[in-house]
């Protein structure tokens, strides 16, 4: 139900963290409670029930009044009972997984994953409307993720292929999966292909649909010229509770998944061990180091090289390397780097803006009146 987190009477860095913020440590306790509801958390911290709360971009339209002077957090905002931080590039990111294992437990049933086909997953990548993810469900607060490593960290590459909404090729790689085979891995799945987020999530509920609307599109309009499956492909956009999200994301169960990665450490390390060692959290998940075209000894050895490498272009040309091999596998459909939108009641002080961790340093926190 909630989170209580005490203060650490000997931590390790109170005196050095009171000469720049003399209230350091004045918040002896802090409450985490989760709350699905979209609304009911923005009421919440705009009665000063809460002291903040995660507020989509989403609903970006309630509180920002588009000042791009960031400041003390009065600045951007249009509500006097608010403080915002708005429009700082963060090294957080967004991305849909496909599972290329060669099978998955859909509810129940052990059913062949279209995944394995690189092809399939290259027209999903064509399908997925990005502009209008960025433009209209995060208000502009992202921009297109461009590989694993985001902008503004070292060894980023910035000529990688990125791309772009395009239902002719979405449908000419379909055409290419379906004379491979896909039809019978879709009979074999019924037909049926669902994507999932984790409830409460509108921003991820909205990228799923876009996703939706964008083969279904590509299927159902024969200027495309998309070849149909046998029977009518069905597709459902499935809310899950966060814990059995995360169960089923981490045991294979879903073909395709949103999630996002918050790095721990500001070195490209921390996004390519991830994303792209075979051992790694997510391509242990959607099978990356047992699908076709994948060198796992080669690419793994690159990771190896590059965190131990201490000469700095040769550890940037071992991250360029890296970074085109998952690309080129279109293992991931890179979604969107985040900038930030950080929302406070106007009691709440001490917070600074880390592309590292957009959310509080509680230790800095105090509160007036």
């Amino acid at each position: 139900e909630k989170i209580v987190l005490d203060i650490n009477p000997n931590y390790w860095r109170a005196a050095a963290a009171k000469t720049t913020h003399p209230y350091s440590g004045a918040v002896s306790q802090v409450t985490i409670k989760t709350n699905e509801e979209v609304n009911s958390r923005i009421l919440n911290v705009q009665a000063g029930e809460s002291d903040g709360a995660y507020w989509p971009t989403s609903h970006a339209d309630q509180i920002y009044n588009g000042e791009t002077t960031i400041g003390d957090g009065t600045l951007q905002t249009d509500n006097p009972n608010l403080k915002l931080w708005a429009g700082n590039p963060t090294f957080n990111v967004m991305f849909l997984g496909f599972n290329m294992n060669p099978t998955y437990n859909s509810s129940g049933n052990i059913v062949q994953s279209p995944f394995t086909d690189k092809d399939v997953r290259e027209s999903f990548s064509y399908a997925f409307d990005y502009g209008t993810f960025i433009d209209n469900v995060v208000n502009g607060f992202g921009v297109q993720l461009q590989g694993p490593v985001p902008q503004g960290m070292f060894a980023h590459k910035d000529d990688l292929y990125m791309y772009n909404y395009n239902l002719t090729k979405a449908a000419e790689f379909w055409n290419l999966a379906m004379a491979s085979g896909l039809d019978d891995v879709l009979a074999n799945n019924s037909h049926r292909l669902d994507i999932y987020y984790n409830s409460g999530n509108t921003v991820r509920e909205a990228a799923c649909l876009l996703l939706k609307d964008g083969i279904t599109e590509m299927l159902t309009n024969a200027s495309y010229g998309a070849t149909t499956p046998s029977s009518p492909l069905q597709m459902d956009v499935v809310a899950l509770e966060w814990s059995n999200y995360l169960f089923q994301v981490r045991n294979r169960q879903l073909p395709i998944f949103f999630l996002g990665w918050a790095p721990d450490y500001a070195d490209p390390d921390n996004y390519v061990g991830p994303f792209v060692k075979s051992t790694g959290t997510y391509p242990l998940r959607i099978g990356l180091g047992i699908s076709d075209g994948w060198d796992a000894a080669e690419v793994d050895g690159w990771i190896a090289d590059a965190a131990a490498e201490s000469d700095q272009a040769t550890r940037q040309d071992l991250y360029y390397d890296i970074q085109e091999a998952i690309v080129d596998h279109a293992a991931f459909l890179w979604c969107y780097q985040s900038t930030s939108f950080h929302v406070e009641h106007r009691s709440m002080n001490g917070y600074v803006f880390n592309p590292m961790y957009s959310g509080p340093y509680f230790f800095h926190f105090w509160k007036t009146a």
